[in-house]
């Protein structure tokens, strides 16, 4: 099972897998750990990543960012038109009754329109490739990471987009929580849970959104106090601010409106952001200079730091209230909080820092990666989950940020609201609730605050109860049912029963309970009643007969059929869209490997052209140049023509093969000339090595003095027609033209080498038989009969320098 998390942002994604004990955010083909979060369309294919926003400003057309902030959205949400304001959109309104907004864009010669799930999904499958790129395997689960204040809307069409790529969503995580469990994992010196808790605060200022969260952190355990959160402030705010100054400078200046140019605004929009960047480290002022901006007329400017700061003074208040709001959502002092880490690309900017000095009075803490942190916490959280790694248990508190009602027509009493998650109740969680009702009734789940929740409508979804009758009294019946806020932030309604009242005679009471008992407890033997041995006074059928028994009432517990009515695509909508995904995926391999084959006949092309005037000329004939260079010429020309812009992939190989009758065996042929040379020089050092063997032979070396005069023979033989072989070869070779096909072929040269030395060597270094010393036995010498029944002591050793005789005496 493969570990993977993805970090999902507005204006770039990051990919981090689980491998060799450690967490690795890995890199694109373009060697880049920082994804781009672009889609682009054209008639041949489609882009994602770098190859997409290289395409931003000539294909603004078919060019999506940013769509995140649309998914799970209407045509007439204001968050739309906040869009369009950014980024040039192609948009319409779902025409089948759901009002869904709809991306138009020119693919494979026609206009097609696309729902933002479906470009999520596009993203993910990239993603995901990335992620198998560097795993080697196939990933299917994995965790996503989504801002903290979607709703539940937008976390349903994510999960949808998931299954459209072919994932398996186990989880929807908070930004905020899986920077916080980046954070915390690694922490080696969390408090106890007896002792005061380490709380830190994380301030993510990305792209287009900022969010601020207060985190309690105990040994093995975090728990998520507050989340504060602006969903339209971000960098790309203060790139806008940069675009309408030096929209109304160039126009005051050069008479020229960036702004009535979608071209114009979009190269003005990426200079300003690269000047925002240069100001983050840079005081001094700092030019801006685009040649042939608009009508060929080249433009200038420059800002400082100060003066960019006095203009975005609106968003540095908004980014201090969202901070301030924290403290008093979390009910937190400046001097409770440890810790300020700050996340976000757009972090970087020095104001900023200043701000969080400025509210909570300290200085913030990087030791995050400011563009990983949340992609490593989402491949924690994957891996956590994963039966395959073993990670330390580590406890996750999240908290419900937008308090949810439900409400119904009617019930047992007047009142038909209620609010089931308030305000930062911990999640997951589930309730159980009783409702009576005498007929089926429909339950409908919102969000309390509608001004407080950055969606258009306020409702999550219809939850119809079927099957409900009344009672047996005839009265409203028993209704129970879970409300659940999942793992995920996703609101469900889930086991709705009808529990049933109804009365049994003594007997059958006194039955079941006997039974139930039985099912329960193990069996054993009775105790002995005291009464029946005790007391003889009782009479007999008294303790015989059972006691009587009154009518008893139990319950028992009826499915009741529910429908969901949530906004979410059904079962056919997501085969569909998987069809088309897998189709396009397709589609872009096909175009892929076409392109390949045209490249490769371009490179064919330019790289023979150039060698036929430089080393190749030696080996080719003047007339057979000059034809093959016109085809070279022909087949360039054809290239650039509109003739081959659409063609197959057989055609580009068939000119190719065509071009390679004439220019592989010019090269065989230059090769050939090259390592000729030293594979003859070679066979040539064999051959004298050998012949020296046989001299020193010739001359009863001792060396071959043990070798088979027949060996000998077959060696010497070998030698001469190698020998042979090798004179006529080199002499033809000599007389033969550079442009002719070879006599003899380096493979055949280094053949007969090899053969030859395998033979001759075999034989020339066979071991000589090795002689073994024949064994001298020592005399037995016989002892006396009298000796040998006397059992004499061994002799003691005696010291090396002396010399023992036979009566013991030492004689120096």
């Amino acid at each position: 099972m493969s570990v993977v998390g993805f970090d999902i942002g507005n204006f770039k994604s990051s990919v981090g897998v689980a491998r060799a004990g450690g967490i690795d955010i890995v890199a694109n083909e373009y060697s880049d750990r920082i994804t781009p979060g672009y889609v682009s369309f054209t008639n041949k294919e489609r882009f994602n990543g770098h190859a997409a926003k290289q395409q931003e400003i000539t294909n603004h057309q078919n060019t999506i960012s940013c769509f995140k902030r649309l998914i799970g959205r209407k045509m007439n949400d204001p968050q739309v038109q906040v869009e369009k304001s950014y980024q040039p959109l192609r948009i319409s309104q779902s025409t089948n009754g759901d009002d869904k907004l709809l991306y138009n864009i020119d693919y494979l010669n026609e206009t097609r329109e696309l729902t933002a799930e479906q470009i999520m999904a596009m993203h993910l499958t990239y993603l995901r490739s990335i992620a198998e790129m560097n795993l080697n395997t196939k990933v299917v689960d994995c965790v996503l990471t989504v801002p903290s204040f979607m709703t539940d809307t937008e976390r349903r069409a994510m999960m949808d987009s998931a299954q459209i790529a072919g994932l398996n969503c186990l989880k929807l995580m908070n930004d905020t929580t899986a920077v916080a469990l980046a954070y915390g994992l690694y922490h080696s010196s969390l408090p106890e849970p007896t002792e005061k808790p380490h709380i830190v605060v994380f301030v993510d200022l990305g792209y287009a959104a900022m969010q601020c969260s207060a985190v309690s952190y105990h040994k093995g355990k975090l728990k998520m106090l507050a989340t504060t959160f602006d969903n339209n402030l971000g960098g790309r705010d203060f790139d806008r601010v940069l675009l309408e100054y030096f929209q109304k400078d160039f126009l005051a200046r050069y008479k020229i409106d960036a702004f009535s140019n979608t071209r114009a605004r979009l190269r003005l929009r990426n200079e300003c952001e690269k000047l925002k960047k240069l100001m983050s480290s840079n005081s001094s002022p700092i030019p801006l200079n685009i040649e042939c901006f608009m009508n060929d007329i080249d433009v200038q400017g420059r800002m400082n730091r100060d003066d960019f700061q006095k203009m975005a003074e609106p968003l540095f208040a908004r980014i201090k209230k969202c901070m301030a709001s924290l403290l008093v959502d979390a009910k937190l002092k400046t001097e409770d909080i440890d810790l300020i880490e700050i996340v976000g690309g757009s972090t970087r900017v020095p104001m900023v820092k200043q701000l969080i000095k400025e509210v909570f009075n300290k200085e913030p803490s990087t030791t995050l990666n400011q563009d990983e942190a949340a992609s490593r916490g989402a491949t924690i959280m994957c891996a956590i989950m994963s039966p395959t790694f073993k990670v330390k248990e580590f406890k996750i508190e999240e908290c419900q940020l937008f308090p949810i009602v439900l409400s119904w027509k009617g019930g047992f009493d007047d009142d038909n609201e209620l609010e089931v998650f308030p305000f930062l109740e911990k999640v997951p969680l589930s309730k159980l609730l009783t409702i009576y009702k005498r007929e089926p009734f429909e339950i409908e789940a919102r969000y309390k605050y509608h001004n407080n929740i950055p969606f258009n409508d306020a409702r999550i979804g219809k939850f119809l109860i079927n099957d409900v009758t009344p009672n047996a009294q005839g009265e409203n019946s028993e209704v129970k049912l879970k409300a659940r806020v999942t793992k995920n932030g996703i609101f469900e309604i889930s086991s709705p029963q009808a529990i049933e009242t109804y009365e049994v005679n003594g007997k059958e009471a006194t039955e079941g309970e006997e039974g139930d008992k039985k099912k329960e407890n193990t069996p054993a033997e009775e105790p002995a009643d005291p009464k029946k041995d005790d007391d003889p006074e009782c009479p007999a059928e008294v303790v015989n007969s059972p006691p009587e028994k009154k009518n008893k009432k139990k319950t028992r517990s009826i499915d009741l059929s529910l429908v969901a009515k949530v906004p979410q695509m059904s079962k056919n909508e997501i085969n569909y869209f998987i069809e088309q995904e897998l189709s396009m995926i397709m589609q872009d391999k096909k175009e892929k490997e076409r392109s390949e084959a045209k490249n490769l006949v371009e490179e064919y092309v330019y790289e023979i052209r150039d060698k036929l005037s430089n080393e190749f000329e030696p080996f080719i004939t003047a007339d057979s140049k000059s034809t093959f260079l016109k085809t070279l010429d022909d087949t360039e020309t054809w290239l650039y023509s509109e003739e081959a812009e659409d063609q197959m992939k057989s055609v580009y190989v068939d000119r190719l093969n065509n071009l390679k009758t004439i220019g592989e065996p010019l090269k065989r042929r230059y090769k050939e000339a090259e390592e000729r040379p030293a594979a003859f020089e070679e066979l040539g050092k064999s051959l004298q090595l050998i012949k020296k063997a046989l001299h020193q032979y010739a001359e009863k070396d001792e060396k071959y003095n043990h070798l088979d005069q027949a060996d000998v023979n077959r060696v010497v033989k070998l030698v001469e027609e190698k020998s042979k072989w090798f004179e006529d070869k080199l002499n033809l070779t000599n007389k033969m033209n550079k442009f002719e096909d070879p006599i003899v072929l380096v493979s055949q040269i280094k053949f007969e080498k090899d053969t030859m030395d395998k033979t001759a060597w075999t034989i020339l270094n066979k071991p000589k038989p090795k002689v073994e010393v024949p064994k001298v036995e020592e005399p037995k010498v016989e002892e006396p009969a009298a000796a040998q029944s006397e059992q004499k002591p061994a002799p003691s050793p005696q010291p090396a320098d002396k010399v023992v005789s036979e009566d013991g005496m030492d004689v120096d």
